[in-house]
């Protein structure tokens, strides 16, 4: 989530001009999503090394691969920002359309992450959660069609 975060900050630094502070930000996403790989990592050993939600742990392991897709795709992204030198002139236009659509990445990110921080506590919060997501994601999806 804080790689997908660091994201928008790059948009606003590349359309000012900052090129050596958005690549300071790449360098922090790049740092953040090496931490996220970790994370994923030891998340699918120990789903691996036992008996965890019995029936779930290769739903769970799934999850985590996608969650640690998400910190990849940030690192992607960031980098095409910073290696195809956009020109301000070029990222100006798209600006405001670009943040609004990582604005609701970033909260459907939060809310999954809120849907994992449930599982356990019942179905119906994680539940809620999972249509907050799915909401933000369908907002998204609708800022990219019409950009």
């Amino acid at each position: 989530m804080k790689a997908s975060v660091r994201l928008r900050g790059i948009i606003e630094l590349i359309s000012d001009g900052k090129w050596d502070e958005a690549r300071n930000e790449y360098d922090i996403i790049d740092s953040l999503e090496s931490e996220a790989d970790e994370v994923h990592r030891d998340t699918v050993e120990k789903l691996s090394t036992g008996v965890f939600f019995a029936g779930l742990g290769g739903d769970l392991m799934n999850l985590a691969e996608k969650i640690d897709g998400i910190a990849d795709s940030a690192k992607d992204s960031a980098r095409t920002l910073i290696f195809r030198r956009l020109e301000p002139s070029e990222v100006l236009p798209l600006k405001d359309e670009l943040c609004k659509f990582l604005n609701s990445c970033e909260y459907a990110v939060s809310s999954l992450s809120e849907a994992v921080r449930a599982i356990g506590k019942g179905r119906e919060e994680v539940i809620a959660h999972v249509k907050e997501t799915e909401m933000h994601e369908e907002a998204a999806d609708e800022t990219k069609t019409n950009t």
